[in-house]
């Protein structure tokens, strides 16, 4: 769609923002998770697919690497 090269999309990204393009995806994964956690009524896996990750056991265990808490706990908070 870019017509550019994924090795060199991912290296000036990381070039110009300090931060790998995964990452930087993945964060924003996380901080709309919290926003669909604290704000609708849906489920876990339900967000989970919305934000497309593979499996909400997965969705599960990246949200708890960045936050520190399982989407329950957060919602609860």
């Amino acid at each position: 769609m870019l017509h550019v090269h994924k090795g060199y999309l991912c290296r000036v990204f990381k070039e110009e923002t300090g931060e790998n393009l995964m990452q930087f995806v993945i964060n924003c994964k996380i901080d709309k998770a919290k926003e669909m956690l604290t704000g609708t009524s849906l489920k876990l896996y339900e967000i989970s697919e919305k934000l497309g990750f593979a499996s909400p056991q997965y969705f599960s265990s990246v949200f708890k690497r960045h936050t520190n808490l399982t989407p329950n706990e957060f919602k609860k908070q």
